[in-house]
């Protein structure tokens, strides 16, 4: 999830991240002031949006399918995704199996009904 570019040198390696990344990785570290960076970042993004637990977190980060994980989250089926969204359950099916990638459109439509970012949903978007 992290960008991160690699510069090799004469001795050690030096590692780029954007700003968010280190400040993130900090965070997950145990720094109180990143974690308080973090956190005021979060809350500036995430405005009526659901404040996800950190073991869903870990799950998306980990390379989980975010379907699968917010469906489970949320106690849904893809029948009631399918009626959120009004986007086909057989469409659902393969977001959540990773068969197909959904567009603009259809990310929104998902974000708005698990109360999440776009960004959340990025693992699925083409």
């Amino acid at each position: 999830m992290f960008s991160a570019q690699i510069i090799q040198t004469g001795g050690d390696d030096v590692v780029v991240l954007s700003r968010r990344d280190y400040d993130s990785l900090l965070a997950r570290a145990g720094d109180p002031t990143a974690e308080d960076t973090m956190a005021r970042r979060i809350l500036a993004e995430t405005k009526g949006q659901t404040a996800l637990p950190a073991e869903v977190m870990d799950r998306l980060l980990d390379g989980a399918n975010p379907m699968r994980v917010l469906m489970d989250l949320k106690g849904m089926t893809q029948a009631d995704v399918a009626r959120l969204t009004g986007l086909s359950q057989p469409f659902i099916s393969k977001l959540t199996r990773g068969d197909v990638r959904g567009r603009s459109e259809s990310i929104k439509k998902l974000a708005r009904a698990f109360g999440v970012g776009e960004d959340v949903l990025a693992g699925i978007a083409s």
